[in-house]
């Protein structure tokens, strides 16, 4: 604490007369006290979580011929988890022809046409893909992808994901990973198309695309954003009309946005144990 000797709107001091004066407060009109307070901040869990199940192994039967089967257990390191449905896009090449669960192709170009570099496990955005079948996401959802901006102050990739489809309504969510003008990363989630003001963010991120995960949980009309495995926060949202809106998920470019792998889990054994 210090005080300003020659400027302010007014300092109070107390005096305690422990010589047997008497106590007083005095009004100093020339000058201003001035506090400084240093500490910590801590932010909330985000108020949804999820428990889903995952496999761990198979068993695998072998045969030649006529010869005695033999059953192995097979341990399966990626733990893949148990969903209604799913989609997944590591960008090594287009995955517009990628067909995970053999109804057709999972990943569709808008135009016909995905424009843009795939190499290297990285697409730069040019252009937009959009998930297949429609779906109405009214299951427990996670989205995961590790997204951003090539370049400082840009915009960087954005994910819009319309849940929740149900009564023509759905929820709109978009995710927003660019890079601000010192090069570090931010992340923005937008519940209105277009979007306006973010319900959540993260910032000062380091220069590397985050780890981005966002948890929707229909029957509770909420959300919760993890960035880097650290909850950020959690949200309710308000379904709003589905015209124009149907349940794809869509990744796009802001200005300068790349995407190093998107996955979308729904449902399955997926059960929300919060709020």
């Amino acid at each position: 604490m210090q005080y300003d000797r020659g400027a302010g709107a007014g300092r109070l001091t107390y005096t305690d007369a422990m010589a047997g004066g008497n106590s007083r407060w005095s009004h100093n009109s020339g000058q201003g006290l001035m506090i400084r307070v240093y500490g910590t901040y801590k932010v909330s869990t985000p108020g949804v979580s999820l428990t889903r199940t995952v496999y761990t192994g198979a068993k695998v039967r072998l045969q030649v011929g006529t010869a005695t089967a033999y059953t192995a257990n097979v341990a399966l390191y990626c733990t893949p988890g148990h969903n209604t449905s799913a989609w997944w896009a590591s960008f090594d090449k287009t995955p517009a022809n990628t067909d995970l669960s053999g109804d057709g192709a999972d990943w569709v170009a808008q135009s016909g046409a995905a424009a843009g570099a795939f190499q290297n496990g990285r697409w730069n955005v040019d252009g937009v893909l959009y998930t297949k079948p429609d779906s109405t996401f009214a299951q427990p959802i996670l989205v995961e992808a590790t997204m951003g901006a090539d370049a400082a102050n840009r915009s960087g990739a954005m994910l819009q994901i319309n849940a929740d489809q149900a009564g023509g309504q759905a929820a709109v969510l978009t995710v927003q990973a660019g890079r601000d003008a010192a090069g570090k990363h931010y992340v923005r989630v937008y519940d209105t198309s277009p979007i306006a003001t973010a319900v959540v963010e993260a910032t000062e991120l380091s220069d590397n695309p985050p780890r981005i995960q966002l948890l929707i949980a229909p029957a509770n009309n909420a959300a919760a954003l993890i960035v880097n495995g650290q909850p950020i926060s959690g949200f309710t949202y308000t379904p709003r009309s589905a015209t124009g809106n149907p349940g794809r998920v869509y990744l796009s470019e802001g200005v300068g946005g790349v995407f190093d792998d998107v996955r979308v889990h729904v449902g399955g054994t997926a059960v929300v144990t919060g709020p």
